[in-house]
């Protein structure tokens, strides 16, 4: 009687596994075929003073895969950027930082489905 339940059941919890790690799986694969495939960089040419301790440097963050990236956090020395969901293609954003500070990122964090945080550091 319950032989064939077992077997649905088995059926739906591999299912469920597979739609569950698949996405994690993608990202990696598109992460090892492109080395670039999550890119920062600051536009020098658009660099604009505000006044004498501050200025706005854009930055411009690559994402090359087809899985979202949410809750994408940037972290530059004292100053943190969020982004609550990131798309393939280019994002651009400007950041306000202190004249006396080398910006340099320290570190970069993200989820993939929401599930899996992904903290990568640099520094």
């Amino acid at each position: 009687m319950l032989g064939p339940f077992k077997y649905v059941l088995l059926v739906a919890s591999i299912t469920v596994v597979i739609l569950l790690i698949s996405p994690l799986i993608i990202l990696m694969h598109d992460f090892a075929i492109n080395k670039s495939c999550l890119s920062i960089s600051v536009d020098t040419g658009g660099l604009r003073v505000l006044d004498n301790n501050t200025y706005r440097v854009p930055l411009i963050i690559s994402y090359c895969s087809s899985i979202k990236l949410r809750d994408f956090k940037v972290n530059l020395g004292t100053t943190s950027i969020s982004i609550p969901e990131l798309d393939k293609g280019e994002k651009r954003i400007e950041v306000g930082l202190d004249v006396n500070e080398v910006p340099s990122i320290n570190y970069i964090e993200f989820k993939v489905l929401g599930l899996y945080k992904i903290v990568i550091k640099t520094g």
